[in-house]
């Protein structure tokens, strides 16, 4: 049954084949085109699919970055902190904000709740106040914010999509703002 099957398959392939070479002096030309169309869509799924990803990983620390952002402004031992805290709040908000109805778009729900290496870092910092706060506070969005430079980086470097561009162009900027805070005042605790 197997054999027949495939010895079936084969002769439809040679005739269609067949048939293509003897159409008017066509070519494997037109096999080249469609598996060339082919790996066109391939690469614009895997890019659509690399967007998606971006779009999910960038709403999870997004939200983390807002949690983590308001309960320092509440806790923090320090006004710079706390303003700071509230800046970053404010900025992620604007950037969720803008990302949102792409990802609608792009069938990308937004996450309800941390993950868990966010939510344990969440319930650390519930436990810790002042200058405690503070520097863990600063250990952890410094590493946060270096990793979203990296991820948005290269979603720049790689984005078809324009509205997705525009929107990753202007987060960028925001991170880079925040990050240079950032690490200003973790230096300014002996914090690297």
């Amino acid at each position: 049954m197997k054999v027949r099957t495939v010895a079936t398959g084969l002769t439809i392939l040679f005739v269609a084949v067949s048939a293509m070479a003897q159409n008017n002096g066509a070519n494997t030309r037109g096999v080249e085109g469609t598996l060339s169309a082919t790996a066109d869509a391939n690469q614009g799924e895997s890019q659509s699919t690399r967007d998606k990803m971006f779009l999910r990983e960038a709403a999870e620390t997004g939200l983390a970055a807002v949690q983590l952002s308001q309960l320092a402004v509440q806790k923090a031992g320090s006004d710079e902190v706390r303003q700071l805290a509230q800046k970053i709040v404010h900025d992620r908000i604007v950037l969720n904000e803008s990302m949102s109805p792409i990802a609608d778009e792009m069938g990308v729900r937004s996450p309800t709740k941390l993950g868990r290496r966010d939510h344990a870092e969440l319930g650390k910092l519930s436990s810790l106040s002042g200058e405690a706060f503070d520097r863990e506070y600063l250990v952890y969005l410094v590493k946060s914010h270096r990793a979203d430079q990296k991820a948005f980086r290269d979603e720049e470097k790689k984005v078809t999509d324009a509205g997705l561009k525009s929107v990753v162009d202007r987060a960028l900027t925001a991170i880079d703002e925040n990050l240079t805070l950032l690490e200003r005042l973790a230096a300014a605790r002996g914090i690297k």
